[in-house]
Parts: structure tokens; C-alpha cells; sequence
């Protein structure tokens, strides 16, 4: 149920002393109002604490995604070549790196990743470049790109889901009008420069699909339009040089800062152009951001109020009664685990099944199991 819809059916119980719901007209907008709606707050009135706290908190919530992803994007550009950074593959921007084998439980580049699938990792920056993707031809085994812009909105449909064909795929920012080269299949335009790619193939558990799902994976790439020359090009992922793991502990690489939150806002801002309804949202935090870079009193507020949020935010999703799925992954913790040896189990005799939502027509499916402490008792238990 919409908000507005909402606050109109409880007006309208009030009205009635609790009585039955009232469905109440729509009431139509009025005409011009985008017009006398002010662009932001009055400069010329003062911003107080309070005020700015407030502004401060409401901002931390709503950019958040996009801050993680824009920083993400500033990581990768460091990033002198395509490289394994200790578990997980890095590559300098508008490249990609990929495992050849499932994600080892030591990564800290994103909690909670799946456990059936070989995983890439690039990060976008379509101001200085479009991007073409490499679609090799994996037959019947499941795959997905995921590609997200700097709000984390999926803007292509590369996958098996999709029913793409092998090909090359062509990537562009908002504003690139270039002229599309022969042999690109099909042209995806991101609504802003930054994003994130993380490729995923599927693998089961057995020698045998490990050492047949080398041949995609070598085809799978991206790389800046300049490299394109219409042939499928290859990379032998097991050969990249290594470099020590940029992270540690037992909680996911903090990509948002809370100190340095305000400081890293305009740029991201300026990176995702507001979206119609949101011209007054991003007037309102640009001004208090301005007002705050001459006064360390306001700063101050704006930056304890983030701090704040991250506070509650942890707090909240520490309770039991939350569900993971419900919570940003700010302070997401990794269980300690063992690999153990994987189990083989059959599938039912129908000739497919469905696993993740996907349906796959593999006679046997992977199950990987995990060694967990168990209360009371120091045999593992199995995950299945």
C-alpha cells in the first residue's frame, strides 16, 4: 500500500471514531505543483544542530547503497592490474577478475555469498569509458551477470534467465552518444556512471564440473570499448598474480564510513542524479552540507548523527526476532567455518529440478556441507 493511501485511510478511521475502513477518493494533484514546490530549504534561515542531525540521519539511510558502491569504485581504481587480493579477485576499473572455484570462506568483499556458484568482481566507471561484456556459450549450466548502477538497480538482463546468446555485450553511462560498433548484440544504458559487475556460474561439487567449467570462465570478461575488435578474448584466471587480502576480522570491508560519510556525499550525489521526486530530497542535504563546511559545530552533529544510525542499525539487527534478509549488511559478521568434504546427492527421478529458483536439468546436484561447533556435542553438523 502506497504511503499516501495510508495516512488516508487512518485520517479517515480517526474521523469516524475507529469505525470501518473508508476508501477515500484519490484527490488529484494540483497543477503546476512541481512548480511551488521549493527546490530545498531557505538559505537565508538558519540551520540548527537539531535540524542538521536530522538531515544527516534521513541522508545516511537512503545513500548509503550508493556511497558503498562509489567506494567500492575508488578501492578498484588503486588497482594496478587484474589480480587475486588475497581470496577474492580484483581488476582496475572497467575490468573484471574471477575465481575458478567456489568463494573461500576468508573473503570479506560482501557477506552472505552464495555457495553453488564461481564468482567475478569489476567495477564500473562509464564517465571514462563504455565497457563491453564477453558472453561465452555455457550450454545448458546456469549463469547470471549482475550488473548495478551506483543505486544498486539492476540495468541489464544478461543471464541464463534471460535466454542471452553468447555475444558481445555493450555497456554505456547517461550521457555517452556514441555510435554503437558492428558485431555489439545489444547496448545497456546505466543511469549513472559507477557500478558494480559480479559475474555468477554454476558448478557443482564434483572434479569433473570443476575442471569443465574452466573453458567459460576463461571467456568470461570486460574491458574498456577502445580493446574491443569483434574476437572473443581469453584469460587463464588460475595464472593471476597474487597480492595479500586488503581485509580482515570477522565482519564485512567497511565501504561506508560514517566520519567520512558527509565528505564522500557530493561527489556520489553528483555521480546518481536525482530521480523524479527526489530534486527537493537532494536540495535539501546539499544546502545543509554547504552550511556545514563553514560551521564544525553542524559537521559535528551530522557526522555523530551517522554514527548514530550505524549504532542503531547494528543494535537492531543483532536481535534475534530480526531476520538477516531485513538488514544491510553494515557490521555483517562471517561464522567461522571449516570446509569439510563435499556429499553428492542424487536428484529426484523427474528430469529437472528447481534449486534457487532456477530450474536445471542436471542429473545430480552439489551439496556442499560446512563443519559448525554444535552445543553439547563435537561432531559437525552438516548443512544440506
Amino acid at each position: 500500500m502506497k504511503i499516501g493511501s495510508q495516512f488516508a485511510s487512518v485520517a479517515a478511521l480517526a474521523l469516524l471514531g475507529g469505525a470501518a475502513p473508508v476508501h477515500a477518493d484519490k484527490i488529484p494533484l494540483s497543477l503546476g505543483w512541481t512548480q511551488a514546490m521549493p527546490p530545498g530549504p531557505d538559505t537565508q534561515v538558519k540551520i540548527t544542530e537539531a535540524y542538521a542531525r536530522l538531515v544527516a540521519r534521513d541522508a545516511f539511510f537512503w545513500a548509503w547503497p550508493m556511497v558503498n558502491v562509489y567506494n567500492r569504485r575508488l578501492a578498484f581504481a588503486k588497482t594496478p592490474q587484474i589480480m587475486m587480493a588475497g581470496p577474492v579477485p580484483a581488476a582496475p576499473l572497467n575490468h573484471l577478475g574471477m575465481l575458478t572455484d567456489y568463494i573461500a570462506p576468508e573473503e570479506r568483499l560482501v557477506a552472505c555469498p552464495n555457495q553453488d556458484v564461481v564468482y567475478g568482481a569489476g567495477s564500473l566507471a562509464l564517465d571514462l569509458s563504455p565497457v563491453v561484456m564477453q558472453v561465452p556459450d555455457f550450454g545448458d549450466r546456469f549463469w547470471v551477470y549482475q550488473v548495478v548502477d551506483t543505486r544498486t538497480d539492476s540495468f541489464v538482463q544478461l543471464g541464463k534467465m534471460y535466454a542471452t546468446t553468447s555475444g558481445f555485450y555493450l555497456l554505456v553511462g547517461p550521457d555517452w552518444r556514441g555510435e554503437v560498433p558492428k558485431g555489439i548484440t545489444k547496448v545497456f544504458r546505466s543511469p549513472t556512471n559507477t557500478g558494480f559487475v559480479a559475474p555468477r556460474v554454476f558448478q557443482d561439487d564434483t572434479s569433473e564440473d570443476k575442471r569443465a567449467v574452466q573453458a567459460v570462465l576463461t571467456q568470461i570478461m570486460m574491458y574498456p570499448l577502445s580493446d574491443y575488435d569483434g574476437t572473443m578474448k581469453s584469460m587463464d584466471w588460475s595464472k593471476l598474480p597474487k597480492a595479500p587480502s586488503q581485509s580482515s576480522g570477522e565482519e564485512e570491508t567497511k565501504w561506508v564510513v560514517p566520519d567520512k560519510f558527509l565528505d564522500e556525499l557530493p561527489a556520489v550525489l553528483a555521480d546518481a542524479p536525482p530521480m523524479p521526486g527526489e530534486e527537493a530530497r537532494y536540495a535539501q542535504v546539499l544546502v545543509v552540507l554547504a552550511a556545514a563546511k563553514n560551521d564544525p559545530a553542524l559537521k559535528q552533529a551530522m557526522t555523530e548523527a551517522a554514527a548514530d544510525r550505524t549504532r542503531n542499525w547494528l543494535r537492531h539487527c543483532s536481535s534475534s526476532a530480526i531476520t538477516a534478509s531485513s538488514c544491510p549488511t553494515i557490521g555483517a559478521r562471517f561464522p567461522t567455518r571449516q570446509r569439510s568434504a563435499a556429499i553428492i546427492s542424487p536428484a529426484p527421478p523427474s528430469p529437472s529440478r528447481t534449486f534457487s529458483s532456477i530450474r536445471r536439468t542436471r542429473r545430480n546436484i552439489s551439496i556442499r556441507t560446512w563443519t559448525l561447533p554444535v552445543r553439547g556435542s563435537t561432531a559437525p553438523t552438516a548443512i544440506r
